[in-house]
This record gives structure tokens, C-alpha cells and sequence, in this order.
């Protein structure tokens, strides 16, 4: 909803810009105001999960059928969890992706050559009890090719939560 008043808010500014040649001083002036607030809100805001964002325990949550998609441009982790919590609704799972270049599926991760780690974010609505699909979108700038067999983990680095 906030996108779409955006939106609405865009075009009418558009509109008169293009329509009241005596307003486009004023308009350019509220315009570089705005990016300049916007962009310096984005500068000073705190990314860090708050209190009570933090107290969700990642060992509440159940991973089911995680899979690993490779494509041009981008890749996708996706899967299933499941909110084992008896409180807090999941919002956010914030994983990272390693990649490994092994010389068969077999060998250990630790004989491995790692070639590609990334940090992706599922979003979601996830309440206690219930089960739901998640898919994180991740980019691996300059990989090399697998000389082996591609073999990927992941891992949880923070889960954002709100009571419910």
C-alpha cells in the first residue's frame, strides 16, 4: 500500500511539473530536499534487529527440502521451514550460501576449495506452528567454473521476528 500512495504521489508531482511551469522552481527545490532527507535517513537508520526482533533462537525453526539453484545471473535458496516457537511471528531469515569446488560429492567440505560466498534474505510471515516456503535470492560475482562437483551449505545468521 505504501508503494502504490508512492506511486500516486509520484504522478501527481510529475503532473504538475509538467502542467504549472510556475511551480517547477519550487517542485526541483521540495524534490532535492526530499532525496537529500530520504538519503540521509538510509544513512543514519540502524540495520540491526531490535530487542525484541533479536530474541527469536534460530534453533526454533525446522529447514525442510533446502534447495540450491544456480542460474545466469542470480542464484536461489528455497525450501520449507517451519516455525517450532511457541511465540513470535518469523518476518525475516537471513542465511549465507558458501560454495565449494570438491572433487567428488563425497569429499569433505574441509578438502574442498571454497569459490563463492553470499549473504541472502527470505521474507516471509511465518507464525508459530505452521509450515511455509521460503526463497532467498543470492549473487556469486566472479565465480570461477567447478573444475569437480559443486557443492553448497548454508547457514542462519539471524531471524527477525515480531510478537503476535
Amino acid at each position: 500500500m505504501p508503494i502504490l500512495a508512492g506511486l500516486v504521489v509520484a504522478g501527481l508531482f510529475l503532473y504538475l511539473m509538467v502542467n504549472q511551469p510556475r511551480l517547477r522552481v519550487a517542485g526541483a527545490i521540495a524534490a532535492a530536499v526530499l532525496i537529500a532527507g530520504l538519503a540521509y535517513y538510509m544513512q543514519t537508520t540502524d540495520d540491526t534487529f531490535s530487542q525484541a526482533e533479536q530474541a527469536f533462537p534460530v534453533e526454533d525453526l525446522r529447514f525442510d527440502r533446502v534447495t540450491f539453484e544456480e542460474d545466469a545471473r542470480f542464484s536461489t535458496l528455497s525450501g520449507r521451514v517451519e516455525n517450532q516457537a511457541e511465540a513470535g511471528i518469523v518476518r525475516q531469515i537471513a542465511v549465507r550460501v558458501r560454495l565449494f569446488d570438491c572433487e567428488s560429492e563425497a569429499t569433505p567440505i574441509a578438502e574442498c576449495a571454497q569459490i563463492g560466498e553470499d549473504d541472502g534474505v527470505a521474507r516471509l510471515e511465518l507464525p508459530p506452528g505452521q509450515l511455509r516456503a521460503f526463497e532467498a535470492t543470492l549473487r556469486f560475482a566472479d565465480q570461477p567454473r567447478v573444475a569437480g562437483v559443486l557443492v553448497w551449505e548454508f547457514e542462519v545468521t539471524g531471524v527477525r521476528a515480531r510478537p503476535d
